[in-house]
């Protein structure tokens, strides 16, 4: 899915849901085992540009998606670098940054993208005294979701 990422799309691809983007089936929420997983379930639904910080944030913590949340989550962060979800200011950015390396190997444009946010919002993240930091792409392990 990394060379299928949306900036090579037209913008329609933000009116479909992931499950439609991947086109596979995530499976039904109604039996989820667990509220995250149910959550998740429901969100893989929805179409991907309507998604808040919040489902951003959960589904990005799951690597969920990433060739099609990363950039729209990259976009929110670079009006509010500490946009939030339902945790705390920059809940956001503190679950990309922790995404699998290889995905940031994989996608060089992303990856710079993020690295430029990061150096324009140092001194705005400093204000809250977060502890987020570059992702080292340097020797990036297997993804979590292969």
């Amino acid at each position: 899915m990394a060379g299928n990422t949306p900036m090579k799309l037209d913008r329609s691809w933000q009116l479909k849901s992931i499950e439609a983007l991947e086109k596979r089936g995530y499976g039904d929420p109604t039996t989820a085992p667990t509220p995250l997983v149910r959550k998740c379930l429901e969100y893989v639904k929805l179409p991907v540009g309507e998604l808040s910080v919040e489902q951003l944030r959960l589904l990005i913590g799951q690597e969920i998606g990433l060739s099609y949340l990363i950039p729209l989550a990259l976009t929110v962060l670079e009006t509010n670098i500490v946009a939030e979800g339902d945790m705390y200011p920059s809940d956001l950015l503190k679950n990309v940054t922790v995404v699998n390396a290889s995905f940031w190997k994989n996608t060089p444009e992303q990856y710079a993208r993020l690295v430029a946010l990061m150096k324009k919002g140092k001194r705005r993240l400093g204000q809250y005294e977060l502890k987020v930091s570059i992702p080292d792409i340097s020797n990036p392990s297997p993804p979590k979701n292969s």
